[in-house]
């Protein structure tokens, strides 16, 4: 999980019970920053991991090589 990744979860994980505002903490601790060229390249894997679960993946193939 990455830093911005923790806080999206974080944001999303609010909720108010008995007036008072409660979140649920993804990890015990906060994951610090990537560098920009780490964050290039986890965001590109992940965006191909998700790309070869679908179907038209060899649709993608081919239209990124042209």
């Amino acid at each position: 999980m990455t830093y911005g990744e923790y806080w999206i979860a974080l944001k999303l994980s609010m909720q108010m019970i008995d007036g008072q505002w409660s979140v649920i903490k993804p990890l015990k601790t906060i994951p610090k920053p990537m560098k920009k060229d780490e964050a290039f390249n986890y965001y590109n894997y992940k965006l191909r991991d998700y790309w070869k679960s679908k179907e038209n993946y060899e649709n993608f193939e081919k239209q990124a090589e042209a």
